[in-house]
C-alpha cells in the first residue's frame, strides 16, 4: 500500500535532520503512539503502540513508501487494530486510507514526552535518565588528565541522535559525551546554548 503521506513527512524530517518521528494515531477506537522510522542505514518502518497496554506492531515500509501489510504480519495487524472477521476483506486498504489522511504533515523535534516513548521503544543506554544535564569533552579531559582511559562509547551517541537530534549533529564528529538526568533542567534552553556557542 503506497502511502504519499509518508513520503511528505519524510522530506520534512529530512529538512530537520531527524531519523524518526513520533505522532498519534487513532484507528477503530485504538489509541496509538506511531514511530516513523526512517533511518537511511536501516529498513523504514511504522511502529504503533497502543497508549493503553504499551503492546506494538511494527510494520516495514519497503521503497516508494509501500507499506507493508500482507502475508505473517497480516493477521497480527488484525488483532492489534481490533478488525473482525467481517472486516478483514478490505482491512489493509481502508487502513492504508485512513493513515494517509492523518498522517502529519510537519515533523517535530522530540519532546519530553516524545523522548520518553523513544527512550523505551529503542531501550536506550539508562532509558529513564532523558533530560539534557552536562556535556563530557573527552578530549579537554584527557589533556587535563593524560591517565585517563575514557571516550564517547556509542551508545551514548545512538542515544542522543533519538532524543536530542539538533545537538546530535553538533556534537557527532567529536569525543563529546551527553550527560543525561532522570529530571528536566529549568535552565536547559541555556545550558544547550552554551553547548552549541563552545568551540571545539
Amino acid at each position: 500500500m503506497i502511502i504519499d503521506a509518508l513520503q511528505k513527512l519524510h522530506l520534512e524530517m529530512k529538512r530537520l535532520k531527524l531519523t524518526v518521528d513520533v505522532f498519534e494515531l487513532t484507528y477503530n477506537e485504538v489509541v496509538c503512539d506511531v514511530i516513523f522510522d526512517a533511518d537511511p542505514q536501516k529498513r523504514f518502518s511504522l511502529t504503533f503502540i497502543k497508549k493503553s497496554i504499551g503492546s506494538t506492531l511494527s510494520l516495514a515500509i519497503v521503497p516508494r513508501y509501500d507499506l507493508q501489510i500482507k502475508g505473517s504480519n497480516y493477521i497480527p495487524f488484525l488483532r492489534f487494530f481490533n478488525i473482525g472477521k467481517a472486516g478483514t476483506g478490505m482491512a489493509a486498504q481502508n487502513f492504508s486510507d485512513y493513515l494517509e489522511k492523518n498522517i502529519p504533515t510537519k515533523a517535530k523535534l522530540p519532546t519530553p514526552e516524545i523522548r520518553k516513548i523513544l527512550a523505551k521503544h529503542y531501550d536506550v543506554e539508562d532509558s529513564d535518565k532523558i533530560y539534557y544535564a552536562s556535556f563530557t569533552n573527552w578530549e579537554k579531559a584527557r589533556a587535563l588528565n593524560p591517565a585517563l582511559n575514557k571516550g564517547r562509547t556509542q551508545k551514548n551517541l545512538l542515544k542522543t541522535k533519538k532524543l536530542y537530534p539538533n545537538l546530535y549533529e553538533t556534537i557527532k564528529d567529536y569525543d563529546i559525551s551527553i550527560n543525561y538526568s532522570t529530571t528536566p533542567r529549568s535552565n536547559e534552553k541555556e545550558l544547550l546554548q552554551q553547548l552549541y556557542d563552545t568551540s571545539y
